[in-house]
């Protein structure tokens, strides 16, 4: 049906307009294994946009588009995000896919992550980042639990998910490596250290920087 739609002191008439559903985020934060006190508290973004996460973990937001990467940053020591699920559907990365309309995202945390000191092989560069690549393969780093190396050269990674990992250190020379780390699995795997991780468990790993072929 036409409409009229009055622009200043002009009428506009003939205009078809056609609404569609958007993408709407209707979700909550869970925790397995006791609860933070303030779940406000935790940092979360889609697509890099902030997200208002209010003291029960409840959230809302809309998508521009049907998928988004998530973050979630603030997570107390060795916590981490145990699973996500979108309209019942579990997803194992940080991009979310949503259909139009509402729909339901469930982050689940748990308290049970292990953690990992790492002592560093000295000399030749320094190392600028250790990565942990599980053995079942990721080409995503964001998915992946790193290290920045401190000032005292030590680094310790907390709240890692349990599973099996290869660990990667990378200096100078080797970091654009940090951005493919399916170039790192299939190329270096072999030379990187593995350690298998249980819930809460801690380890240490003696690392050398990969050398690169």
């Amino acid at each position: 049906k036409p409409i009229v739609i009055d622009a200043r002191d002009k009428g506009v008439e003939g205009i078809d307009l056609t609404l569609e559903a958007g993408f709407e985020i209707r979700g909550h934060i869970v925790a397995d294994g006791g609860q933070p006190n303030d779940l406000s508290k935790l940092t979360l973004n889609f697509g890099g946009a902030p997200v208002h996460i209010d003291a029960s973990g409840n959230f809302h937001t809309n998508f521009p588009e049907p998928s988004a990467r998530y973050y979630i940053a603030g997570l107390p020591k060795g916590w981490f995000v145990k699973g996500v699920s979108v309209a019942g559907r579990h997803t194992a990365d940080q991009l979310i896919e949503v259909e139009q309309g509402s729909n339901e995202v469930v982050f689940t945390l748990s308290s049970a992550g292990a953690s990992l000191d790492f002592k560093i092989v000295p000399g030749g560069l320094p190392v600028f980042v250790i990565l942990l690549v599980p053995e079942t393969g990721s080409r995503v780093i964001d998915d992946l639990p790193q290290c920045q190396i401190d000032s005292t050269g030590g680094c310790q990674a907390q709240g890692v998910p349990p599973g099996a990992y290869r660990v990667f250190a990378l200096d100078s020379s080797s970091y654009v490596l940090a951005f493919d780390p399916g170039m790192l699995m299939e190329k270096y795997r072999e030379s990187a250290p593995e350690v298998t991780l249980g819930p809460s468990e801690h380890k240490t790993v003696t690392i050398s920087p990969i050398k690169l072929q």
